[in-house]
């Protein structure tokens, strides 16, 4: 086997790797492995010229989350849906589809790049997607969805503001025994004052209505 043979091999595996991570459409598969050796060379031009480079994907990232910042979510969400097109399971670029779908109002549409985000990365920025994933089944009518996310949550992570969202979720499906169980558990465990105060204060809220 001369070296030509080896590089075309080589480049034929990147290739094959890395139309994976794109999660290119099949035709790409057949080119680059039945096209052997210029379908992968093809498919290396192609990345090339319309391929994200990583530095520009970062850039992209960067100007979509400003873009949303300030609060034109609808321009953010072209942003941020054209870097899916070359990245599916980019977890920043999910995350910033799913915040401005939702703020649009286009609820069936978020919460599928928020379950995608799941699958990607559960915890991602420190569990705050997972929150803003409950909050979004919520205003689409599913707040037994919610507690079921929350549910696991608390169990991978027990953080007193983990509870205190599963405990008002599930005052809103009309479980006010379980919210308040929920909740003497954050006051039985000593945490921040803000996170205690709020407990109490949500406490006292449900035994006032009964």
């Amino acid at each position: 086997m001369n070296w030509v043979t080896l590089l075309m091999i080589l480049v034929t595996a990147w290739a094959v790797v890395d139309a994976t991570r794109r999660r290119v459409d099949a035709p790409w598969y057949f080119l680059i492995v039945l096209g052997f050796p210029i379908g992968a060379l093809v498919y290396f031009v192609w990345v090339k010229l319309k391929g994200p480079a990583a530095g520009g994907s970062v850039a992209l990232l960067q100007r979509a989350d400003t873009i949303e910042q300030r609060g034109d979510y609808a321009q953010a969400e072209l942003l941020y849906a054209h870097l899916l097109t070359q990245e599916p399971s980019a977890a920043g670029a999910l995350h910033g589809s799913a915040r401005c779908l939702a703020e649009l109002g286009r609820l069936p549409e978020a919460l599928d790049r928020f379950d995608r985000l799941m699958q990607v990365e559960p915890r991602f920025r420190d569990y705050q997607a997972a929150l803003e994933y409950a909050e979004t089944l919520h205003r689409a009518g599913r707040s037994e969805d919610a507690v079921d996310l929350l549910r696991g949550l608390v169990s991978e992570a027990p953080r007193p503001n983990h509870r205190l969202a599963l405990a008002y979720y599930l005052v809103e499906t009309g479980d006010t025994d379980g919210a308040q169980e929920v909740l003497e558990q954050v006051l039985a465990s000593p945490g921040e004052p803000r996170w205690t105060a709020r407990a109490e204060q949500m406490l006292g809220e449900l035994e006032a209505e009964r």
